[in-house]
């Protein structure tokens, strides 16, 4: 993942914790405050986006128009996805 950004000289915010801890919309933040453009998360990080009751409503405060690709990894995606 590092070598991928460093190689195409692209800066990239890596979190060292949980992404929705200590709360739902941590992520969106992060987004919001740096501008991410290309979001890169694993499948267990939706499911866990998706099981929250107040996920859609937590992240509906947060400005994501940055984001312009989204691609999840490390395993198949399921259609509820």
């Amino acid at each position: 993942m590092l070598a991928g950004s460093l190689g195409s000289r692209v800066t990239s915010l890596i979190t060292e914790t949980n992404p929705v801890s200590p709360y739902v919309a941590r992520f969106a933040v992060m987004i919001e405050r740096y501008n991410v453009s290309v979001l890169k998360a694993g499948v267990a990080f939706l499911k866990i986006l998706m099981s929250q009751r107040r996920g859609a409503t937590e992240l509906g405060k947060f400005d994501k128009s940055t984001v312009k690709v989204a691609t999840f990894c490390a395993e198949t995606c399921p259609p509820i996805v």
